[in-house]
């Protein structure tokens, strides 16, 4: 049976759930049921130099049912880093560019001990697009891919785009032959964030009954050039009988476009900034939004357009090679940081019913894999990478 340890230290750490934490949550749980893998996560302690491992049941019933707290789920086994057992599988998938267990330090370690290394890397978007990030989030998570990719035996990406955008960093940084697999994501979701399941609120509500509306999921940041949207409709859309509708958490980001955008004569009234949506809000806003956009200036994977896609909504996103393999011909694609481009796109759903008509009978029929799909695959690969 194939031996895997999971450092699940941030995700132990990090209350809101995001992007990462919500895929964690659906691979972790199917890792632990299965009976060809012996999974152990395992938490590092700073204060006491060592792992903790973390009681599988308990976590399993906790990601399952979203009750209790995290705390509540540690067990009272610790292992000392020598007590991670040779030919084991070490499994990155955690957001462990920000641990105080560098992996500059860790790996090289790990490596020497004869563990085998493998992966998650969702994306090096910090390297490639670094002007849309936090300098230091940058500087740490260099730290992090570059450490990975020198002494990793295995790097799971997502897309096939992102896994050349990883070889081609290899290969400039000397890692010549690094080893690769391409695997999806699951799109079946289970909301795993019980609060807010019931009816979504009146106020979420009545903003959505104004009119037509562009719906945004995410967190504002630069890099999902949120900033697109608003210069479209200043320029073109609020001529037009729609809304935007911004629903998610404020993240680091330029606080000349946050300014201009609370400023905006219109905001409250066309408008809006829905910070604290929960899972009934966002239900609602799918269901009931003319287009969600997608204004991404890079990804990884695209989850919130699988999301959207598998409500049966229009999705108008950027054209990038990331978003083609993942949306296909679901999608409307607009020109790359082109705000006339977007608009235009949008205008002519507005303008020609059956097109738009016959995008959301297309995004009616997609489909990806499911959870247990993916997590099936994951198990493969780490099982064959146990037997190199």
């Amino acid at each position: 049976m194939t031996k895997v340890y999971i450092d699940i230290t941030q995700f132990m750490q990090i209350n809101a759930i995001t992007g990462i934490q919500r895929v964690m949550r659906e691979l972790m749980v199917r890792l632990l049921k299965r009976t060809d893998l012996e999974t152990e996560l395992i938490v590092w302690r700073h204060d006491r130099q060592r792992y903790v491992k973390v009681d599988n049941v308990k976590m399993c019933r906790y990601l399952e049912t979203g009750k209790g707290r995290k705390d509540d789920t540690y067990g009272t086994v610790q292992l000392e880093l020598d007590d991670l057992e040779p030919g084991a599988i070490f499994f990155e998938i955690d957001v462990a560019w920000s641990a105080v267990l560098k992996r500059s330090w860790l790996l090289p370690r790990l490596k020497k001990q004869g563990l085998i290394l493998v992966t998650m890397i969702y994306d090096i978007m910090a390297v490639t697009h670094y002007q849309y990030f936090h300098p230091f989030f940058t500087y740490e998570f260099m730290e992090f891919i570059g450490a990975h990719v020198q002494h990793d035996d295995l790097i799971i990406v997502n897309t096939h785009p992102s896994e050349q955008i990883l070889l081609d960093f290899a290969e400039k940084i000397g890692r010549h032959g690094l080893k690769t697999e391409v695997v999806h994501f699951g799109g079946d979701f289970q909301g795993q964030n019980k609060q807010g399941t019931g009816e979504a609120r009146q106020k979420v509500i009545q903003i959505a009954n104004r009119r037509k509306y562009i719906l945004l999921v995410g967190t504002l940041e630069p890099r999902k050039n949120h900033k697109l949207v608003y210069d479209a409709y200043r320029k073109e859309l609020c001529k037009k009988d729609i809304n935007i509708i911004f629903a998610g958490r404020t993240g680091w980001i330029d606080e000349n476009f946050l300014h201009r955008l609370y400023a905006d004569k219109d905001f409250d009234k066309r408008i809006f900034h829905i910070k604290d949506a929960n899972n009934a809000d966002l239900q609602y806003l799918y269901d009931h939004a003319f287009v969600v956009a997608f204004p991404t200036h890079m990804e990884g994977y695209g989850l919130p357009i699988v999301e959207a896609l598998q409500k049966g909504a229009a999705v108008v996103t950027t054209d990038i090679d990331v978003l083609r393999e993942v949306g296909g011909d679901y999608c409307v694609y607009f020109k790359p940081n082109n705000p006339a481009d977007f608009a235009a796109k949008v205008i002519e759903l507005m303008d020609d019913r059956k097109k738009y008509t016959a995008l959301r009978e297309r995004a009616a029929g997609y489909h990806t894999f499911t959870w247990d799909e993916a997590a099936g695959q994951f198990a493969d690969v780490l099982k064959a990478a146990d037997r190199r």
